[in-house]
């Protein structure tokens, strides 16, 4: 009678792949004009991000990418957009036709304050 041994193999090591080692030069690059959705949760979130497509009236979008992220971390590049936006340096260089959306960021950080 034969008697089956049984082995264990140990789990594979977790590392990055071979494209998170790399630099921000060499990340793939995609193109969005618009967030297409966007799902919160305790944990991890996820974004969709697009292009509008054809005409401008009625806007269609097609979905070019979706990030999923922990949602700590998409808390955390909210705080630095709305920090970069408040940048003197930032403001003089995106000009007056970024006013009204400017406006906007700041009635939401004064609301949240």
């Amino acid at each position: 009678m034969a008697t089956s041994k049984k082995t264990t193999q140990a789990p594979p090591q977790k590392s990055a792949p071979d494209e998170l080692q790399g630099s921000v030069a060499t990340a793939p690059l995609f193109y969005a004009d618009s967030l297409v959705s966007l799902a919160l949760g305790p944990y991890v979130s996820k974004a969709t991000l697009g292009q509008q497509v054809g005409g401008v009236e009625p806007a269609a979008f097609k979905a070019t990418v979706t990030v999923v992220l922990p949602t700590n971390a998409l808390l955390g590049m909210a705080k630095n957009i709305l920090s970069l936006f408040s940048s003197p340096d930032l403001i003089t260089r995106i000009g007056p036709e970024h006013s009204k959306l400017r406006s906007e960021l700041e009635a939401l950080t004064q609301k949240s304050a």
